[in-house]
């Protein structure tokens, strides 16, 4: 018999070459069918399936159990197995009879069967479990195995794990395990890991390392910003700082100069010069015009100006003349639209003939004689004649003998 440990995790099994041998040795053993397992006394204790010597029964299903807790190391050997084998020979399917192990800390319970003994030395932390099951026939000699427990069972003892790292049980090894803080590496976190060398530093930035754990600093290139360089700066156009319409003209990546337009200065073009719009439809709100500027105005085709041709932007910032006029040819600017020249015609016409109407029935009225309006009537016009005369000359007498009446009457007066 020969003993062997491993160095990290206080490991130990036994080797056998024939299974009867450790039969022969002063250790306890299991055979009944299931119970509550005690750890040994000794390095190790035996189990058995009841009935091994010769045949195991029909129908068993055994359980052998045995506690433990969070610092108790478990393991467990098999050294002979002679069990019937699943379907087609099957050593790992164990349809029919087979033995199954799980210790706590194991991902999953492993079963068996088959006439080779396993290799697999079975370790773990917490509760052995082991189940032996057959069936209703086809029996055969069973298994035989070994069990070990060691208490207080701590790898970390000691703690291994430098610069803050947690230690913990790998459940696979058994040995310690360390969870190392970022910045460490290393099976105890012994190594300070280079964080610049998976290149975190974007679009040409420069890393170098950090005075801290876990850390590293980028210097970005002039037009990246950011932990990684990673985001793109703004153009320092971005928004236009320049006001009233200016124009912003990038110099650098951080600098950037305003072009004014005329009538406008300083460094955001915040600055009013010259002379504002004088009244010009349709032109930009902030458009200015610097001093000394002369606008020109015109008229489109069928239409006059009205004022000045010509105005100029003065030192005092204000137009030499009043903004002109446009009117349609023809009509007067005292107006709305003013008279179009038909009915400037017209209206001469009007008075022209309404004045002749005048003279005409004047002249009607005061020309003699006219007899086409009758004896009345002329009658009436020779006595207002005879009278104007009358009172005109007193020794003056008329006599006519077309109106015979009126004639008579003033020779008789004339007499008396």
């Amino acid at each position: 018999m020969s003993k062997r440990f491993t160095s990290k995790a206080f490991l130990f099994y036994f080797s056998f070459t024939v299974y009867q041998n450790i039969s022969a040795q002063d250790n306890p053993t299991y055979n009944d069918c299931g119970g509550t397992l005690v750890k040994p006394a000794e390095s190790y204790a035996v189990l058995t399936n009841p009935g091994y010597d010769s045949k195991y029964d029909n129908n068993l299903h055994c359980i052998w159990t045995l506690e433990g807790g969070e610092k108790t190391l478990l393991q467990m050997k098999f050294w002979d197995m002679n069990i019937e084998p699943g379907d087609g020979g099957s050593n790992t399917t164990c349809e029919y009879d087979y033995v199954e192990v799980y210790i706590t800390t194991m991902e999953e319970s492993r079963r068996f069967c088959g006439f080779n003994s396993p290799d697999t030395v079975f370790n773990g932390i917490g509760t052995l479990t082991v189940t032996f099951h057959s069936d209703d026939s086809v029996n055969y000699r069973g298994f035989q195995a070994t069990f070990q427990v060691r208490e207080n069972f701590d790898p970390c003892e000691g703690d291994p794990c430098q610069g803050g790292g947690t230690c913990e049980v790998d459940t696979v090894s058994l040995g310690s395990k360390c969870i190392c803080v970022p910045g460490l590496s290393g099976e105890n976190c012994e190594i300070d890991v280079d964080e610049c060398l998976s290149d975190p530093c974007q679009n040409g930035g420069t890393c170098s390392e950090g005075a801290e754990l876990d850390s590293y600093i980028c210097d970005c290139p002039t037009r990246w910003q950011g932990h990684d360089c990673e985001i793109e700066k703004e153009s320092p156009c971005m928004p236009n700082p320049c006001m009233h319409g200016g124009t912003c003209e990038e110099i650098d990546v951080e600098t950037a100069e305003c072009l004014c337009g005329d009538g406008y200065a300083g460094e955001f073009c915040e600055i009013k010069t010259g002379c504002s719009n004088p009244g010009i439809p349709y032109l930009d709100e902030y458009r200015r015009f610097n001093k000394g500027t002369i606008l020109q105005f015109s008229c489109i085709d069928e239409y006059y100006l009205h004022g000045i041709e010509n105005s100029t932007c003065l030192v005092n910032g204000t137009w030499s003349t009043e903004l002109p006029e446009c009117y349609r040819e023809g009509t007067d600017p005292g107006g709305d639209e003013g008279l179009s020249t038909w009915s400037l015609v017209m209206l001469g016409l009007g008075l022209a003939v309404g004045i002749k109407l005048i003279i005409f029935v004047t002249w009607m009225i005061y020309k003699s004689p006219w007899t086409f309006f009758g004896k009345a009537s002329a009658f009436t016009i020779h006595d207002g004649a005879q009278m104007q005369r009358r009172r005109a000359s007193s020794t003056r007498s008329v006599q006519t003998s077309s109106v015979y009446s009126v004639s008579d009457e003033i020779s008789s007066n004339s007499k008396s």
